[in-house]
């Protein structure tokens, strides 16, 4: 019997070349290695809808490990929907209290959770903070108030 791997790499500065590209060799690799019989899986800081691109290059059908270990997702066959996740977030009610204390201090917001990005104000946010896809709907306004679910990641300005 011959044995089976599983490798579970970063994206940035380590299979992403300086570009934020993956080289071609590089994808070749890896979907011979699937090939094989093995596992491969990202682990990444990046929320998923940011990540998820970079799985469809490589034709990769494993779980996705982002959100700085925040969120394990799965997507469709075709990645265009999320199949199944499991959050290790930071609850509800807790971040809401978090973000009612930190309003007067906070310039810009953004606060991901699996299915949202929200901000009081998207242009007071650098753009390479706010990931859009089709996987996540951007929703402005008082964040406070209106965000829903569990919190996977927040940054805030100030």
């Amino acid at each position: 019997m011959k044995n089976k791997y599983l490798v579970t790499t970063d994206l940035d500065e380590t299979l992403l070349d300086s570009n934020s590209r993956i080289l071609d060799e590089s994808i070749s690799f890896i979907q011979s290695f699937i090939n094989d019989g093995n596992h491969f899986l990202i682990n990444t800081g990046r929320p998923h809808q940011s990540a998820i691109n970079f799985l469809k290059m490589m034709g990769v059908h494993e779980p996705m490990i982002c959100s700085n270990g925040s969120a394990i997702v799965t997507y469709s066959d075709d990645y265009t929907t999320i199949k199944d996740y499991i959050l290790f977030a930071i609850e509800h009610d807790l971040m809401k209290s978090f973000l009612k204390e930190i309003k007067p201090f906070v310039y810009g917001l953004v606060l991901n959770t699996i299915k949202n990005v929200y901000s009081y104000d998207f242009s007071k946010v650098p753009c390479w903070v706010v990931h859009e896809s089709d996987l996540v709907k951007k929703v402005c306004g008082d964040v406070e108030e209106i965000f829903q679910g569990d919190v996977l990641s927040v940054e805030c300005y100030i």
